[in-house]
């Protein structure tokens, strides 16, 4: 039933329909100047989202949360309305039922604080909202894939002295994952409507598919040496022991050298090598008291008893039947995963040790629904109530699809300064489902330029193709400031949809992407990304691409046919000197340069010697006599304008900074004639007045290059500026100006 005010809501919204489309006829009508009619447009869209908006909508909002233990790490809200279930598609949530991508956040002040610019989680999602009568849409939803349900319990085990794994002890044999309620085997009573589809079958844990090296061609181990001495007594006379950063010890290893590298990998480094890129001392070594109760500190102390230091070797695959590795190590482990003892934040582990007093294992069995199913749950008896106990469902397909992406970095421009100069050693961090790449690391610039193609070869995505052209896959780029000691400071993210398309053959185009640090613009991101079907496919059509050619460092470059097409130009930029500079550092500015930047090449002039008695340049020209440009605008990397201050002991602070973001307007065809020069009289005569102090920018000149014609003029800068001012005397030369191409600000 409908109240008043359900009513009288319905028929405001109508009027609002009905005056929206009466104005859209019109506009269609009548419309004469394309930018009015955009605003026009603007405004109507905005009226009808309005009408979108429910404000007492009865729905609360569904929110995912990511737990550690008990603790709430980060969320998603999802507002109910976006994934109700309607029989008519125009009446549908626009995500009941798609598969989309969700990006967690931090909750409280954490979330809101720059001390905290991670992105904690990204899940790829598919939710469903609706009646339960209406169950069987979503069931019919899933073409390529097959919903089952699982009963799941978990085998407990506790290591006796003397007597080995017995029964547990502190909790009962058998358990859910909580180890709370007592579930055995036999007390699973099949649900109304639901058959038994198998046996019980021991299955790894849900951590194992998270394991550190799985699903990547390279991996770097790293193990902790540990040493301990007593008061006052020298570390020389301490053994050394091996263990993992948690301090449990494996005894197993006594010699670094003896470490052999997993089945089916290779080492790729000669030997181990230890971490110093850390708060460490010179030789690696982090020191503690006791390293249960205090956290470890890079300076030793007469109090130090225990000290560790970190050591790296990385490895690589020699054979691409992962699954296979995997299934056989698990085997070798029987399935089981150990901890300490039985805790409810206890982290397990699969490689038995020492102090390992508690273990278990998991096992499931498919539950098969008939015609009459009804919902799916447990009952068991716990503490004298009825604990109900409500399955897993899972989403089976038969074989995932196997996927290569390629992520085509260029350059960026703009984005932050991370260093006390002003600039950033800048380097990116791809990350595309539970794998992520970088890029190499310019130094000292604020619009780096990385030329790389990042291949994520044998991905496999367990999706509906189809889905995946509808709402692709999001990728996230991360844009980091490299430091040696410190830890690299975070500069900005982007957030991008994959290209995917049905037909083979069909490339992607560069865009730019706006960089955010946090809720706050920081530059922008030149760059694409392809995902490319490597095996047979529903909706898209496999295809081999062949690997894009490497640099001198092993590097992929951005291919031909995406990167930009490029032309052959020549940059002039005339200053005549610096005014009113404030202070930097508490300090006045005394000795500056000015340094112009494009497309990672840099000139610089002489430094001013006394700015308080001459602010001019001796020489004020700075040419680049051969750079290369998109000859798209779009992909035209910005000018960079900064002053430099030279001080005492070799500083030199970046004082000023001046992006020119657009060359566009600077830059004229060589065909065409520059702009008439108006003469200091002619400018009286117009009631202007002619100063070239008074311009906000330096003056650029940017010149196309035509390798087939020489360039014949031979005027210095001066000689065109006194032309300019119409003092023909006191130029070197004058000469046709005409064939001239050039840009002012």
């Amino acid at each position: 039933l409908f109240r008043s005010l359900d009513l009288k809501l319905y028929e405001v919204r109508k009027a609002v329909m009905s005056a929206v489309i009466r104005e859209a006829t019109e506009l269609r009508d009548n419309a004469t100047d394309v930018g009015e009619a955009l605003e026009k447009c603007d405004e109507l869209l905005s009226r009808l989202k309005a009408l979108v908006y429910e404000a007492q909508n009865s729905f609360p909002d569904i929110v995912i949360w990511m737990l550690s233990s008990k603790k709430r790490i980060a969320f998603v809200r999802i507002p109910a309305y976006k994934l109700l279930f309607s029989k008519r598609a125009l009446a549908r949530g626009n995500l009941c039922g798609e598969c989309v991508t969700v990006n967690l956040k931090y909750h409280g002040k954490k979330g809101e604080s720059a001390k905290s610019p991670q992105l904690p989680a990204q899940l790829r999602v598919k939710m469903w909202l609706g009646l339960a009568e209406d169950e069987s849409d979503w069931n019919k939803s899933h073409e390529l894939g097959s919903i089952a349900v699982f009963a799941e319990t978990y085998e407990n085990q506790s290591k006796m002295p003397l007597i080995g794994w017995k029964d547990a002890v502190g909790r009962p044999n058998w358990t859910g994952s909580l180890g709370k309620v007592s579930m055995p085997r036999e007390a699973f009573k099949e649900p109304d409507g639901w058959t038994w589809g198998g046996a019980w079958d021991a299955v790894p844990p849900h951590s194992y598919s998270g394991n550190r090296d799985s699903d990547i061609d390279s991996f770097q181990d790293d193990i902790f040496e540990y040493q301990m001495r007593a008061p006052g007594v020298n570390w020389a006379r301490s053994e050394s022991t091996f263990g993992d950063v948690g301090g449990n010890i494996n005894k197993e290893i006594e010699n670094l050298e003896n470490i052999e590298a997993p089945p089916n990998w290779q080492w790729i480094d000669s030997e181990w090598g230890v971490d110093i890129n850390r708060a460490v001392d010179e030789e690696g070594w982090e020191y503690t008291v006791d390293d249960i109760l205090s956290g470890y500190n890079p300076s030793e102390r007469v109090y130090h008893l225990t000290r560790r230091r970190r050591w790296l070797r990385s490895r690589q695959k020699t054979t691409k039947d992962e699954k296979e590795a995997e299934k056989a190590q698990m085997k070798a482990f029987e399935m089981w995963e150990y901890a300490r003892v039985f805790r409810a934040e206890a982290k397990y582990h699969f490689k038995a040790r020492t102090f390992d007093m508690a273990r278990r294992r998991r096992w499931i069995r498919k539950l098969v629904a008939g015609p009459s199913a009804g919902p799916a749950h447990f009952e068991f008896e716990h503490k004298k109530d009825i604990y109900i106990e409500s399955p897993r469902m899972s989403l089976v397909f038969d074989q995932p699809y196997s996927y290569e992406l390629r992520a085509y970095v260029y350059q960026a421009r703009g984005i932050r300064s991370g260093d006390e100069s002003g600039m950033s050693d800048a380097y990116c961090r791809v990350s595309f489902q539970h794998r992520s790449l970088q890029t190499r690391v310019i130094s000292e610039t604020v619009m780096p330029t990385w030329d790389e193609t990042l291949v994520f070869d044998n991905l496999h995505l367990c999706e509906d193709p189809r889905q995946m052209l509808k709402n692709p896959p999001e990728v996230v780029v991360e844009i980091f400031d490299k430091d040696t000691i410190a830890k690299d400071d975070f500069l900005g993210r982007v957030g991008s949809p994959v290209f995917v398309h049905a037909n083979a053959g069909v490339q992607p185009a560069l865009q730019w992407y706006t960089i955010k640090h946090l809720s706050e613009e920081s530059g922008q991101l030149l760059a694409a990304f392809h995902l490319i079907a490597t095996s047979e496919n529903p909706a898209i059509k496999m295809q081999q691409l062949p690997k894009p050619p490497q640099t001198r460092e092993k590097k992929y470059i951005v291919p031909s046919g995406i990167r930009p097409e490029m032309q052959r130009y020549r940059i002039e930029m005339l200053t005549w000197g610096i005014r009113d500079m404030k202070r930097f550092q508490a300090l006045t500015i005394g000795n500056p340069a000015v340094q112009l930047e494009c497309c990672g090449e840099i000139k610089a002039t002489e430094p001013i010697e006394d700015m308080k008695k001459n602010p001019n340049f001796q020489k004020s020209t700075l040419v680049f006599e051969s750079i290369y440009l998109p000859k798209k605008k779009i992909y035209c990397p910005p000018l960079n304008i900064g002053v430099v201050d030279h001080r005492s002991f070799g500083r030199k602070p970046l004082v000023g900074l001046h992006c020119v973001r657009n060359l566009e307007r600077y830059q004229y065809s060589s065909a065409l004639s520059p702009p008439p020069m108006s003469t200091p009289k002619e400018a009286r005569e117009k009631g202007k007045t002619f100063s070239p102090e008074a311009a906000d920018e330096p003056v650029a000149v940017v010149a196309e290059i035509d390798p087939d014609k020489k360039d014949e003029e031979k005027f210095d800068w001066w000689s065109k500026y006194y032309a300019s001012i119409g003092n023909a005397s006191a130029a070197l030369k004058v000469g046709d100006y005409s064939s001239t191409t050039r840009i002012e600000s």
